[in-house]
């Protein structure tokens, strides 16, 4: 018998040991998840003591459903003529449907183009607005500008102070979504906006600026409102009508750009000028 070969044997390769984790990375790891932790804790709880009043009173939502309303004083002459209207902080509030679509088109177009799709955060707008300082536009969305209207008093010049405006305002807004459908936040913001001269709300900047009902506006007219929410002093057609028909057109190249109107509608658009019929309502404190 032939005798077998012996088997050549090759030896193994050495083991590889497990490298372990260095303590320094598993350390920076355990930090960055607590940091993580913690600022997550720091927000809900941020949110909660805002929500409760904690850190300055809240608004309450409810104010809007009730608006205050004052029945108007008329002097009328002897032969019937109304010779004034004497009025204090008079609103008429208007429903969804006494809206034009083309003002409510308007607003979405210039103020939050995400509106039917946020629930009262753009979150996309607010990293826009970071990134650019607030130069391609801010990060307010019409909910939040809702919530704004709510707060008395002008914004604080302190930077602290406006931060905590800015989350309070985010915690109603997110109240508001939950409490209104986006036809009443809409109906309630127009409702609720100052354009100046007493007009309290569109219905009564309708029959001041333009003597007429609200859905009685033309897309001009429709879009200087939207103008004037920008700066109801600045952008007002009375007081300064180049400026507002500049702002005006703005609004309608907004309204253009995102599919609201055709080309030849614009065009017709902003070929119109400015026309005020200014009806003034006195304040009763200034007879």
């Amino acid at each position: 018998m032939e005798k077998k070969k012996p088997v050549q044997q090759f030896p193994l390769p050495p083991k590889k040991k497990n490298k372990k984790p260095q303590r320094g990375v598993r350390s920076w790891i355990k930090v960055v998840w607590v940091a993580l932790a913690v600022v997550v804790l720091a927000i809900f709880g941020l949110f909660f003591s805002i929500s409760q009043g904690f850190l300055g009173d809240m608004p309450d939502v409810k104010e809007l459903e009730n608006p205050d309303i004052y029945v108007a004083s008329e002097i009328i002459s002897s032969d019937g003529e109304v010779l004034g209207k004497f009025e204090k902080e008079k609103v008429i509030p208007v429903t969804y449907k006494d809206l034009p679509p083309y003002l409510v088109y308007a607003l979405q177009a210039k103020e939050d183009e995400r509106f039917k799709e946020h629930s009262g955060i753009d979150l996309k707008s607010v990293a826009r607005a970071v990134r650019f300082g607030g130069r391609r536009g801010g990060g307010s969305t019409i909910t939040q500008q809702l919530a704004k209207l709510l707060f008395t008093g002008s914004a604080s010049r302190n930077k602290v102070e406006r931060g905590f405006q800015k989350l309070r305002e985010w915690v109603v807004a997110v109240s508001l979504e939950k409490r209104y459908t986006k036809e009443e936040i809409i109906t309630l913001y127009f409702n609720k906006f100052d354009f100046l001269f007493n007009a309290n709300g569109v219905e009564m900047a309708s029959k001041v600026y333009f003597n007429k009902h609200t859905q009685e506006l033309t897309l001009p007219e429709s879009a200087m409102f939207v103008a004037m929410l920008e700066n109801p002093r600045r952008n007002n057609p009375y007081r300064y009508p180049e400026r507002a028909k500049e702002r005006r057109d703005v609004v309608l190249r907004q309204m253009l750009d995102t599919g609201y109107l055709d080309q030849a509608t614009y065009e017709q658009a902003v070929a119109t000028p400015i026309k005020v019929d200014f009806h003034p309502i006195k304040n009763i404190e200034e007879g």
